[in-house]
C-alpha cells in the first residue's frame, strides 16, 4: 500500500512538472516575442516608456510634468541608460531581452543553490516556480524590471546571511547589488529594512544611500532645473500616477484598498505606517529564520505601494521560504498537509492569466483578485507564525545552554 501511494504521488508530481514546463514554455515564448517584435501598443510597453523618458532626459528636455508616465526617480535614469538609453528602440529591445534572459538563468541558479536541491526533480520544480508564473511572463513582455531586480535582492540577502556568520566585510558586489536594486524603489526599498534591523549593517546602508544621492545629483545635471525642484516634480508626478494606477490597475496594495474607500489622501501615511510596523517586527524577531523574515518582507513590499500585476514576482520569495520549510519538515519526518496545500495553492492561483483580471467580465476579476489575496494572506500568517515559533525555539535553546553551563 505504501509503495502504491508513493507511485501515485510520483505520477502526480511528474504530471505537475510537465504541466508547469508547458506553461512556462508557452508563456515565456509569447512574452519574449512581445518584448522584441510586437509593434502593437502592448509590445514592450514599459520598456519603450522608459526609453522615451531616457531620450528626453539626457537631451535636456523636461520629463516630469510633460510625459504622463514618467514616475521613476532621477537616479533610475542614470542606472538604466547603459542598457536601453543609448540605442535605437529595436536595439534596446534586443539588449533588454538578453538582460532578462541572463537574469532569469541567474535567478534560477540562485534559488536552486539556496534550496540545496540535490535531485533533478527538485531542481526542475524550483526552476519552474519563477519561470511558469504569470507575473514573470508579463514582466518580460512589458519590459518591466522585476526579473532583473529579484536576483539582485535575493543574492544580497544571501551574502548578508553568510557575512553574519563569518563576519562582515566591505563587499563591493553587495553595495552594487543593493544600489542597482533601487532602480525601482517601490519594489526594493522595504528590503533595506532587513539590512538595517536584521543584519544591523548601518555603514552598508549609508554607503548605498550616499551613492544613490550621488547618482541623483549627477542625473540632475542633465535637466534645466535645480536639484530640489526636480525632486519636487518627481514626487508630485509619481504621487499622481500612483493614485490613479492603484485605483485602476492594481488589486493587491494598501493604496488600492484606500482608493476603494475614497481615502487616497492617506496613501503616503499608510505606506509609512506599514513600513514602520515591519521595521519594529523585524527588529524584535531579527534572530529568527532569515528566509521567513525575507518572505514576510516581500509580501509587505508587494502591498505597501502600488504595483502592477507583473510585480507579483515578489511572491516568489515567500514561495521559496515555504518550500525550504517543507523540505526541512520532510527531512525531519514532520511534513504538514497545510504547508503542502499552501505552496501548491499559491502557485496554482499565480498561474491564472492576467487577462482574467484586466479583460474578462465579472465575476472573473473578483475571482482573480480574491484568490490571490487569500493565498497571500495565508502565506503572511504562515510565515509570521513560523518566525515566532523559530524565535521561541532559539530563545529556549539559549536558556537551556545557559542552564547547562551553570550546572
Amino acid at each position: 500500500m505504501i509503495l502504491f501511494n508513493r507511485f501515485i504521488q510520483s505520477i502526480f508530481l511528474y504530471i505537475t512538472l510537465f504541466g508547469l514546463g508547458i506553461l512556462a514554455s508557452l508563456k515565456l515564448g509569447g512574452e519574449f516575442y512581445r518584448l522584441i517584435w510586437d509593434k502593437t501598443p502592448k509590445g514592450a510597453i514599459d520598456l519603450l516608456q522608459r526609453h522615451l523618458e531616457l531620450i528626453q532626459w539626457f537631451s535636456g528636455k523636461e520629463v516630469y510634468r510633460v510625459i504622463s508616465h514618467a514616475s521613476y526617480p532621477p537616479a533610475s535614469y542614470v542606472m538604466l541608460w547603459p542598457f536601453i538609453g543609448a540605442y535605437q528602440e529595436q536595439v534596446a529591445r534586443w539588449i533588454w531581452a538578453l538582460v532578462c534572459l541572463f537574469s532569469m538563468f541567474w535567478l534560477v541558479h540562485i534559488l536552486i543553490k539556496e534550496c540545496q536541491c540535490t535531485s533533478i526533480t527538485e531542481k526542475i520544480f524550483i526552476a519552474l516556480i519563477p519561470l511558469s508564473l504569470n507575473a514573470t511572463g508579463i514582466t518580460v513582455g512589458n519590459g518591466q524590471l522585476g526579473i532583473v531586480l529579484l536576483p539582485l535582492i535575493i543574492k544580497s540577502v544571501q551574502i548578508l546571511s553568510k557575512e553574519r556568520i563569518k563576519g562582515s566585510k566591505l563587499n563591493i558586489a553587495l553595495v552594487a547589488f543593493l544600489l542597482f536594486s533601487l532602480i525601482k524603489p517601490n519594489f526594493s526599498a522595504p528590503f533595506f529594512l532587513i539590512v538595517l534591523f536584521v543584519f544591523s549593517r548601518y555603514k552598508l546602508f549609508w554607503g548605498v544611500a550616499i551613492s544613490y544621492i550621488g547618482l541623483t545629483i549627477f542625473s540632475s545635471y542633465f535637466q534645466n532645473k535645480s536639484f530640489l525642484i526636480l525632486l519636487s516634480d518627481w514626487f508630485e508626478t509619481a504621487h499622481k500616477i500612483n493614485n490613479t494606477a492603484s485605483s485602476n490597475l492594481d488589486y493587491g496594495s494598501i493604496h488600492t484598498l484606500l482608493s476603494k474607500l475614497g481615502s487616497e489622501q492617506f496613501n503616503l501615511m499608510a505606506s509609512l505606517v506599514l513600513l514602520l510596523a515591519l521595521s519594529i517586527w523585524l527588529y524584535v524577531y531579527k534572530n529568527a529564520d532569515i528566509w521567513s523574515l525575507f518572505g514576510v518582507t516581500a509580501i509587505v513590499a508587494r502591498t505597501w505601494s502600488y504595483h502592477g500585476i507583473y510585480d507579483d514576482m515578489l511572491l516568489i520569495i515567500p514561495l521559496i521560504a515555504v518550500f525550504k520549510i517543507l523540505k526541512k519538515q520532510y527531512e525531519n519526518n514532520e511534513l504538514e498537509n497545510g504547508s503542502i496545500l499552501l505552496l501548491s495553492g499559491s502557485i496554482f492561483v499565480m498561474l491564472f492569466p492576467a487577462r482574467m483580471y484586466i479583460e474578462w467580465n465579472q465575476p472573473w476579476p473578483f475571482v482573480y483578485a480574491f484568490s490571490h489575496l487569500i493565498f497571500w494572506s495565508w502565506l503572511l500568517i504562515y510565515l509570521v507564525y513560523k518566525v515566532k515559533n523559530t524565535d521561541s525555539n532559539l530563545k529556549s535553546n539559549v536558556i537551556a545552554d545557559i542552564d547547562i553551563k551553570n550546572i
